[in-house]
């Protein structure tokens, strides 16, 4: 059985240099610029024609990634960096005015945004615990702090009077 080498995926700064490559040397075939990709970016294998002849139709809206994202192998959809970013500025806030939220809070409003940022069902993540709220949690370098001992220091005659 014939071992296939990995998925290999250029990052959007990768796929800019390949175009830039292209202008300057633009007698290269697609198979020569795969080897020249292979041997610059340290790859298994070089990148297939087609996958080149892809990179290269695609350098006008490559020029247009903000510096910020040529890092990535693959951009964020918009909808979900403006949901990020809805949470992130809710999350600093409630810190600022040190409000906690728990976990379970902060998968409820992601469900509120996406509601209200008119993002379709289907591409909205599924909002659970293991999966988007720790890969969130990471992405933004945030940390879920648990308080202790915040039982014995409440004064319960007043937080009774106060409603709660």
């Amino acid at each position: 059985m014939k071992e296939q080498a990995r998925r290999m995926r250029l990052t959007k700064q990768q796929h800019l240099d390949l175009c830039a490559i292209h202008t300057r040397e633009s007698t290269w075939s697609l198979g020569a610029l795969g080897e020249w990709a292979r041997e610059k970016f340290a790859l298994e294998k070089a990148p297939g024609k087609s996958s080149v002849k892809r990179i290269l139709n695609k350098e006008s809206s490559l020029k247009l990634i903000a510096a910020d994202f040529r890092c990535r192998k693959q951009i964020t959809r918009a909808s979900m960096v403006a949901l990020d970013s809805c949470l992130v500025e809710m999350v600093l806030y409630a810190e600022q005015v040190h409000v906690s939220i728990s976990w379970r809070m902060l998968m409820i409003f992601g469900r509120l945004y996406a509601e209200a940022l008119h993002i379709p069902v289907s591409e909205r993540p599924r909002f659970t615990r293991d999966g988007w709220l720790k890969h969130f949690l990471r992405r933004y370098g945030l940390r879920h702090r648990r308080g202790h001992g915040e039982i014995g220091s409440v004064d319960l005659p007043a937080a009774r009077k106060a409603g709660y």
